[in-house]
């Protein structure tokens, strides 16, 4: 399944973020449920330009999804 704008923003974001407290803390094992509010909340304070930016790499990464998966549908489990 192609990840959405939300998903690869947040994929970025943690990424920086384990960088930021490599270099200030030495250490990158933050708890994922910090770190998962921090992001939600930096999304929802992001700019209309920058959410275009992911919504865009969105788009492309569920294009290269359907070339790659071209018999592929969502199913849901129940």
């Amino acid at each position: 399944r192609p990840p959405n704008c939300f998903f690869i923003y947040r994929r970025n974001k943690q990424a920086e973020l384990k960088a930021f407290y490599q270099l200030t803390q030495g250490r990158t094992n933050e708890k994922s449920a910090k770190i998962s509010k921090f992001i939600a909340e930096e999304w929802r304070n992001e700019p209309e330009n920058v959410k275009d930016l992911f919504k865009t790499m969105a788009r492309e990464a569920e294009r290269l999804h359907a070339i790659k998966n071209p018999n592929y549908t969502y199913r849901p489990r129940q």
